[in-house]
């Protein structure tokens, strides 16, 4: 397995002052902001003689995480100029381990669509794909991350916003078991119960599998397992397209047996998150809508204005059926490897993406499932079992 070392060295700072310079060159629109206190706090780090993984490892973070002291406004004007006091607690983990915040990556108004553009900063361009997008949400951190400018960043998924823009980046993110990294500082904050609140979780993506795994190893409280060595197999391949039965020949010659396998579960679980997120009531950001762009207030006039609890409470039971069948499932196939979208890779620029070419995601996020993004395919583990999923992600690589 890759691993990665940071080192501290004399020209720490400079270093990180040249990757603001680059930051700042860069014409992709994949940063909004830029933390200039970045080059005193590497200095800081620097003669502070820390030690691990992370340390001196500059990363970005998506602009609807709260960074303490920069601007994080959540690609709306109805959040412009909101400066936080503290930290999303993901952000503060990496920082106490010794990486440096240098930015902000751009994303949907709110994060609420496949795309990574908005009126306050406009669209983020693909590094190296003219006229294609780098998919969304997260798609100005994995821009960034394509780009070279950083090797690591912190964005979102709800229904795929991390795993489409590594997908259509060529890099590698993870959506992490719930539970696993905290999720809080979302700007703004789900509401308890909401759709956006079950589902929304914070994700590490990056260059390759060892960075993202050092980041795992940091922001879970409980900490991360070493990868195995060799990840549980048969893995279980879900899908004839090119890019699924290209990854499943590598593994198959890597030494991970393959099957051919139709998960009863998928299809219902794709309907009922899309069923969940339609009750979704956005009753928080109603207040906020005469400053929201139009694709969100036309979000707002097509959601209730209420919530069906009869319809919530029966879709909440077949969700939790629909666990249980993938529990069952994937203790006889400890990895399932599947399409990230229907759709082209990487996307058309001007639009977001159609829900329904996510449609493989959102069934793992309401199956709570943890992923891996590599290749342009998901790698999928059982419940806990992120190592697996980023063993298997390794030998991709």
């Amino acid at each position: 397995m890759s691993s990665i070392k940071g080192a501290p060295r004399p020209d720490f700072a400079a270093a990180v002052a040249r990757t603001l310079e680059r930051v700042e060159a860069d014409r992709s629109g994949a940063v909004v902001t830029i933390c200039r206190e970045a080059v005193d706090s590497a200095s800081s780090i620097a003669s502070s003689g820390m030690s691990g993984a992370l340390v001196g490892v500059t990363f970005t973070a998506k602009d609807v995480l709260a960074s303490a002291g920069t601007p994080s406004q959540a690609g709306s004007r109805a959040l412009a100029g909101h400066v936080p006091s503290e930290d999303a607690p993901a952000i503060a983990l990496l920082r106490a381990a010794g990486a440096v915040l240098v930015g902000k990556t751009n994303c949907s108004e709110l994060a609420l669509t496949p795309w990574t553009g908005n009126e306050l900063f406009g669209e983020t361009r693909h590094p190296f794909a003219p006229g294609r997008s780098p998919g969304g949400s997260s798609g100005g951190c994995a821009a960034a991350i394509a780009a070279g400018l950083v090797p690591l960043s912190l964005g979102t998924d709800y229904g795929g916003s991390v795993r489409l823009p590594a997908a259509a980046c060529g890099i590698v993110a993870l959506r992490p078991t719930p539970g696993r990294i905290p999720a809080g500082g979302q700007l703004p904050p789900p509401p308890p119960g909401s759709p956006r609140a079950a589902f929304s979780l914070i994700g590490p993506l990056a260059r390759d599998v060892a960075h993202v795994h050092a980041a795992l190893r940091t922001l879970d409280p409980r900490g991360a397992s070493p990868l195995p060595a060799t990840p549980p197999g048969p893995v279980a391949v879900l899908g004839q397209d090119e890019l699924v039965q290209t990854a499943a020949g590598a593994l198959a010659r890597a030494g991970l047996p393959a099957v051919v396998a139709r998960p009863p579960f998928m299809t219902s679980a794709e309907r009922c998150f899309t069923a969940l997120r339609e009750l979704d009531t956005y009753g928080d950001l109603r207040p906020l809508a005469d400053r929201l762009g139009p694709g969100l207030r036309a979000l707002l006039a097509r959601a209730p204005v209420t919530v069906d609890e009869a319809a919530r409470a029966d879709h909440a039971a077949q969700a939790k059926q629909l666990r249980r069948e993938a529990d069952d499932f994937m203790a006889a196939h400890p990895l399932l490897l599947l399409p990230v979208t229907r759709g082209p890779l990487p996307p058309p620029a001007g639009a977001p993406v159609p829900f329904d070419d996510l449609g493989p995601c959102r069934a793992i996020s309401l199956l709570g499932l943890p992923a891996v993004a590599v290749r342009g395919v998901q790698i999928v583990a059982r419940r806990g079992h992120d190592e697996d999923a980023l063993a298997a992600a390794a030998l991709l690589e």
